[in-house]
């Protein structure tokens, strides 16, 4: 981006439990620019899974993901598929990449679930945890070194904050007002 030029199109990204959403709405707060949850858009097969279903599924969050990165200005929070991360990181110009390390990711989620009043669909903090902690060390392993080689492909086209820890998290949202 230019120096001096309006921000436009950002991308938040990064692991579960990581400050994703509260950054992307101060960011949206600060900038006026409309705030989109990708976990809005992104549905899953209900159990037992249905691998047709889920395609379904899939080709829809494509669909509407495609839309909304389509649009002139958008914050966007979350990861959704990751065949529509690249286009996501492609039609942005601002990528906020959390990247804390792992066992804040653990902690963060725990706390999170342990502290909310009411269980997710249905589900007891056991099995809320059961069902995420996979999830955060999945993303680990095997999506955030394809993440990091993406994001160092585009890194000169694009403004590129790499946020590798929860201060400079903490510093960051400051500075957009969400601190």
């Amino acid at each position: 981006m230019a120096p001096g030029q309006r921000i436009q199109r950002v991308a938040v990204i990064g692991n579960i439990a990581g400050g994703k959403s509260t950054l992307a709405r101060a960011i949206a707060a600060r900038t006026g620019l409309p705030y989109h949850e990708l976990e809005a858009l992104a549905r899953r097969s209900p159990r037992p899974f249905d691998a047709d279903l889920q395609t379904k599924l899939d080709a829809e969050f494509q669909s509407r993901h495609a839309k909304l990165i389509g649009e002139s200005t958008w914050v966007i929070d979350g990861f959704g598929l990751w065949e529509a991360v690249r286009d996501r990181l492609l039609a942005a110009d601002t990528i906020v990449h959390i990247d804390h390390p792992l066992w804040v990711h653990f902690l963060w989620a725990t706390k999170r679930i342990d502290g909310s009043s009411e269980p997710r669909g249905g589900m007891s903090t056991h099995a809320e945890l059961e069902r995420v902690f996979p999830r955060i060390w999945d993303y680990h392993r095997r999506i955030r070194p394809r993440l990091l080689r993406t994001l160092q492909e585009i890194a000169d086209t694009k403004t590129v904050h790499t946020l590798r820890n929860p201060a400079e998290l903490a510093v960051f949202a400051a500075a957009w007002g969400g601190g």
